[in-house]
């Protein structure tokens, strides 16, 4: 998993134009955790359970680390991108306390939705708990939790301006489709 910091000595060596061309794609930036383990209790499909907590423990393992929200190798066919625990997905966070398939990311009416696949933790945006198979869409910015992680969403270009303003450079203007 790559850093926010390597990217952004990427994108300083081969430019804007280069960089956005290769990682122009929406990211999960890891923030922290933001839950305790409940008493080691398993929930369905051995997950781990767990209950928000008020604020925000940085973990060296996770902040500033890059997670694309693209289809992987590994994923099932299909439009959506999944993610979770297993192997299988298109996005692992290999984390017990985040399901086998804890959620789908979907892109509808050119935007890109969330959707918890009933998983024993849930997913939050910006605060708030979805509820399963609902169709969310996620901003720019948007803070998401799955498990007892927490992330920022970037859109492709939030991706990319975050990117130039860490390797302390102008970010390349959007590409305007003709």
């Amino acid at each position: 998993m790559r850093t926010i910091e390597q990217y952004a000595d990427e994108y300083a060596k081969v430019g804007p134009l280069a960089f956005r061309r290769e990682h122009g794609r929406p990211a999960l930036v890891g923030v922290g955790i933001v839950g305790e383990l409940q008493d080691k209790n398993r929930g369905r499909s051995g997950t781990l359970r767990m209950n928000i907590m008020s604020g925000t423990v940085p973990a060296q393992s996770l902040v500033g680390r890059i997670w694309a929200v693209t289809k992987g190798s590994n994923g099932p066919r299909g439009p959506a991108i999944s993610g979770g625990r297993a192997s299988s997905n298109d996005i692992v966070l290999p984390d017990f306390t985040i399901s086998n398939h804890h959620f789908h990311f979907r892109y509808e009416a050119m935007r890109l939705i969330v959707i918890d696949l009933g998983s024993t933790n849930g997913t939050y945006v910006n605060g708030a708990r979805i509820e399963p198979e609902q169709r969310v869409p996620v901003p720019n910015g948007a803070r998401l939790v799955f498990g007892r992680y927490q992330f920022e969403f970037l859109t492709a270009q939030g991706f990319v301006s975050t990117v130039a303003e860490v390797a302390g450079m102008p970010s390349a203007p959007p590409v305007v489709a003709r």
